[in-house]
């Protein structure tokens, strides 16, 4: 069956000797193959039209092992097999499968590495790590991975506004004409309109140097800690300013912005800031070549 999937095995000579003794030259042909049974045997049954072979069964060292066999006897369905399942092979090991996409051509899958790679290492780290595949990869390669890295970190940090997501009826608060809440809390944010609360020594910093290190708006979700501390900074403000019902009535007067309105604007910065992050990361390019 594998010589009917691949062109190599196909014009190869069968070998005429195993262990020294012939072969009988009517039985069907051998091919001597150099890869291990384990190689082989995920060689055999991906290539099988009927067969099926779970790609997560082998861990990242075999996947690669099989992928360069594949490309050595030109056994394509192999190769779309692996590449369709890159997603698998990435949470095996983000840096060996970069190094195997970028031997490959893979653009796409390469980037998806490195992401992978970005959201398990961080920035600060990638430069620490090893693989075997670094001895022989060209070092344009490493260069790139590097470069990209710094071009996410960079991205995340250049967001140029975004406007809130807020649920409907909560966009304005009830103070808005009477009270400093509407520029302590706005509904658009922009590196030149931030609040002067929220650019104190460590809340914005502490988002900052978190969002370099992992360039992701999953770095902004609730159960982080930079999440926590910024919900926690929102939440520990003053008490809610007091204001009336009307702008021209004269009393009596209520609590407008409750702490529940700035939670939940304190949640929609995080999240509108994680989705600005996203996109502006999306339009990172990147050169495999």
């Amino acid at each position: 069956m594998i010589v009917l999937a691949s062109p190599v095995l196909l014009d190869r000579t069968p070998v005429t000797e195993v262990c020294g003794a012939e072969v009988d030259s009517g039985s069907r042909p051998i091919h001597q193959l150099f890869e291990d049974s384990v190689v082989v045997d995920a060689l055999l049954r991906m290539c099988h039209p009927a067969g099926y072979f779970p790609v997560d069964s082998l861990d990242i060292g075999r996947i690669l092992d099989v992928l360069s066999a594949a490309q050595k006897y030109e056994v394509v369905k192999v190769e779309q097999i692996i590449r369709h399942s890159w997603s698998v092979v990435v949470k095996k090991g983000p840096l060996h499968s970069y190094f195997a996409a970028a031997r490959c051509g893979w653009a796409k899958e390469a980037r998806a590495s490195v992401d992978a790679l970005l959201r398990s290492y961080g920035c600060n780290a990638i430069h620490t790590l090893y693989v075997p595949e670094m001895e022989t990869a060209p070092n344009g390669v490493y260069r790139r991975l590097l470069l990209y890295a710094e071009e996410c970190s960079k991205a995340a940090l250049s967001v140029p506004g975004f406007k809130l997501s807020l649920p409907f009826g909560l966009a304005q608060r009830t103070c808005a004409e009477t009270s400093a809440c509407t520029a302590r809390y706005p509904l658009t944010l922009a590196p030149n309109n931030l609040p002067e609360w929220l650019c104190g020594p460590w809340v914005l910093a502490r988002i900052e140097a978190a969002l370099a290190n992992a360039p992701f708006g999953s770095t902004l979700a609730a159960d982080t800690e930079v999440s926590k501390e910024f919900m926690a900074a929102v939440l520990a403000e003053p008490a809610p300013c007091c204001v009336s019902p009307k702008a021209d009535a004269p009393g009596p007067w209520f609590s407008a912005c409750t702490a529940k309105k700035n939670f939940i604007w304190a949640s929609a910065v995080l999240e509108s800031y994680a989705h600005a992050v996203d996109e502006a990361v999306k339009k990172v390019t990147f050169q495999l070549q």
